[in-house]
């Protein structure tokens, strides 16, 4: 469920849109424990408001106790809405290339601002229309700013979102089963949130090449906590299974299939360069 409404708003020649934050102020900050968390996002929205597949931020206040956002309007609403109303021949080679270079520029501008999104997803794409249609970046909920890779803005060691958010890496989802294995010994102290903005863009690129479909290792599970450690332990165990796949092993040169391979046998929690696959797409 949505945590918030958008609203297109035009004033003379000027259109926009506004979103509404569902619940009050004092609600809003209670659930984040401060209004750290709506300056962090307010922030970085206004940090990035004039970088290419940004939104442009026109600025935030509070009517009525009631907290409102502003940016730009996107006329072709939501990636996943836009790409969904395509057939499979509109999704040709050169939409796949474009929205690829689109998506790793954000990565790119993302990374030099020491800016992670955290809640990569189609949903979170909004879309420009034209003759070669502009994708942006939205919601800022659970982004974090950090001065660098050592920072703990960086590192998320708190859970955000679901256990079970079909966009986690392998090595989230293990940070995941760490904590709710109380008797491991060993367990992973956080995981790497560039790492993880990065797989989601990699899921994106799976879902346009292969008829908006999602691999079966991405899946969005709901279930108790016992169900969750098993499943959690069947998603991981599934990722694995994927590289001896067809699925893989015919596609072994699609961009995101060099990427989820960074992430099978991985260990530890460095972060993983994005200049391959920015130059390979720019050849």
């Amino acid at each position: 469920e949505e945590n918030f409404d958008q609203f297109k708003v035009s004033i003379e020649n000027f259109t926009f849109c506004v979103k509404l934050l569902k619940g009050n102020y004092e609600k809003i900050k209670r659930f984040h424990n401060s209004n750290n968390a709506l300056n962090q996002e307010t922030a970085n929205l206004y940090t990035l408001r004039e970088k290419p597949n940004f939104l442009n931020f026109y600025g935030s206040y509070i009517f009525q106790n009631r907290v409102f956002i502003c940016t730009d309007y996107c006329d072709g609403g939501d990636l996943k809405t836009f790409i969904d109303n395509l057939s499979h021949e509109d999704i040709n080679s050169e939409l796949y290339k474009s929205f690829s270079r689109q998506l790793f520029n954000i990565l790119q501008i993302l990374r030099e601002n020491k800016i992670t999104h955290r809640n990569i997803k189609l949903e979170n794409f909004f879309v420009i229309k034209n003759n070669n249609p502009k994708i942006v970046l939205g919601d800022f909920r659970s982004s974090k700013y950090g001065g660098n890779e050592e920072d703990w803005n960086l590192k998320c060691a708190k859970c955000f979102g679901s256990y079970f958010d079909f966009n986690r890496s392998p090595i989230c989802r293990q940070y995941f089963l760490d904590k709710i294995s109380p008797n491991k010994k060993e367990k992973l102290e956080y995981y790497n949130a560039y790492n993880e903005d990065l797989f989601a863009v990699a899921l994106i690129l799976y879902y346009l090449k292969n008829e908006k479909k999602y691999p079966t290792f991405a899946k969005i599970l709901l279930c108790t906590t016992q169900q969750g450690k098993d499943l959690l332990e069947k998603t991981i165990q599934d990722f694995n299974n994927y590289f001896n796949s067809d699925n893989y092993k015919n596609h072994e040169n699609e961009l995101y299939n060099k990427i989820f391979l960074k992430f099978k046998d991985k260990n530890d929690n460095s972060t993983i360069d994005i200049d391959d696959f920015i130059n390979e797409l720019n050849h």
